[in-house]
């Protein structure tokens, strides 16, 4: 976590919040990105890819992962953002 001196603040290795477990879908952010697509979400070091049609979705501080993107046991998120 960090401010750049502009007043933008910098998430840096946040871990989401939630059950890694291949069927939960959902999981929290510690703060909210701002803007919603200034963020770098990674599954085991893979960068995933926002949207309805990719891996995920963002509203608010909230993941939802897609059919098909869901995280299983044993996964490791990680994300950095602007917020």
């Amino acid at each position: 976590d960090s401010d750049n001196g502009d007043g933008v603040r910098l998430e840096f290795n946040d871990v989401p919040a939630g059950l890694v477990n291949g069927v939960n879908a959902v999981f929290t952010l510690n703060n909210e990105p701002d803007p919603s697509s200034d963020i770098l979400l990674f599954v085991n070091g893979l960068l995933q890819r926002q949207g309805a049609s990719f891996d995920y979705t963002l509203v608010g501080d909230t993941i939802t992962f897609n059919a098909g993107a869901v995280p299983t046991t044993g996964d490791t998120l990680l994300t950095s953002y602007r917020y």
